[in-house]
């Protein structure tokens, strides 16, 4: 998941630069680009929840931060 979201930070930094988003889908880059973002925050998911359960002393406010 990792890769994944390696490749769609990359993406998501090249389309912005190459294509101006000035309507958000008005074209085929602006899906690029959200398409790209979606990917990249759905896989920091994982690693989120990993660090939480790492990590069990935190307590509510360390719940309250893997919700946000």
């Amino acid at each position: 998941m990792a890769a994944a979201g390696a490749v769609a930070s990359a993406v998501l930094g090249i389309a912005q630069v190459v294509h101006t988003q000035v309507v958000p889908f008005a074209g085929a880059g602006d899906y690029l680009i959200e398409a790209a973002y979606t990917l990249y925050l759905t896989s920091a998911i994982p690693g989120v929840l990993t660090i939480r359960r790492a990590n069990p002393k935190w307590g509510l406010p360390g719940n309250i931060g893997t919700v946000l």
